[in-house]
This record gives structure tokens, sequence and C-alpha cells, in this order.
């Protein structure tokens, strides 16, 4: 009894829109976990591990299980955005804390103020220089947090491309 040759199994074509959908879901739990890890005073890698993480394992059950060099362009716009926009929601929390310590009441109250917009343009610029050199750390530690796991769908996408 021979045994036959085992055939390739063809995976489905890559969906990258549902990709992108499905990895988008990473980016308000990013934020989030960045604000509350930044308002303790500290800013992490981990982070950006788990958003790269979750982007891959997002964005490969939306696509249908494939991830071609496409898709990790796809996972690392996703990862980069919700890191921006997580640095930029600490500092706009750092905004609200100082101004709610005016007000007497919480940051969530700060920003409901009617006055926080024009606070928030009278101390951005202080803000920037306070945190410089945080936003090039954050973008370091971002990087080799995302790193690992975008290296991993690279060569995925590289090995689902030569076969």
């Amino acid at each position: 009894m021979t045994d036959a040759p085992a055939q390739p199994v063809a995976l489905p074509a890559e969906r990258v829109g549902h990709g992108l959908l499905f990895a988008l879901i990473v980016v308000p739990v990013g934020v989030i976990a960045w604000v509350l890890i930044w308002s303790i005073g500290v800013f992490s890698s981990l982070i950006a591990f788990g958003v790269a993480i979750a982007a891959v394992w997002l964005y490969r059950r939306g696509s249908g299980g494939r991830i071609s060099m496409r898709g990790v362009a796809v996972i690392a716009a996703v990862v980069v955005v919700t890191l921006t926009l997580g640095f930029f929601g600490g500092l706009l929390w750092d905004a609200a804390s100082i101004y709610a310590a005016e007000l007497g009441g919480n940051q969530l109250d700060a920003l409901q103020h009617s006055g926080f917009d024009n606070f928030l343009s009278a101390v951005s610029a202080l803000l920037w220089k306070e945190n410089g050199l945080n936003a090039l750390l954050a973008l370091l530690f971002g990087v080799l947090g995302a790193y690992g796991s975008i290296r991993g769908a690279v060569r995925e996408a590289r090995a689902g491309t030569d076969s």
C-alpha cells in the first residue's frame, strides 16, 4: 500500500478589510490601557507588546487565518495608531489632572468642563516640553514591545508567499 503524497491545503483568500476591522478592536482597549498605566506615572513596552499581539491575533481571525505583507502593514499601522493615540491620551490625562486640581474635581469633571479646551490650548506647549523625552522613550519602548509580534507576522507572510 503506497501513500500518495499529501496535497498542500489551499488557504482561503486573505480578507484584508475584515482583518483590519477586527484588528481595530485593539485601538480603544490599547489606548485605555496606555492611559491607565500613564496615569500612575509610568509607560510600558508591555502595552505595545500586548497591542501588537492582540492586533495580530484579531487580524488573523478577521482575515480568514492568513497574513500577507499587506496584512503586516495593516497590523503595524494599527499598532502605531494605537500607541500614538495612547500617548496623546496620556498627555490629555495630564492636562485634565492639572485642571481638575484647580477645579477641585476629578479628571472626568475636568474633561467635561466648558473651559477645559482653552486650558488645554494654553498648556499644550508646556506638556510637550515636559514630555518630549517621554515621547521618544515611548516610541522606543513601543518599537521594542511590538517588534517580536510584527517580526513573527512578517515571517508568516513570507512563508505564505514562498509556497
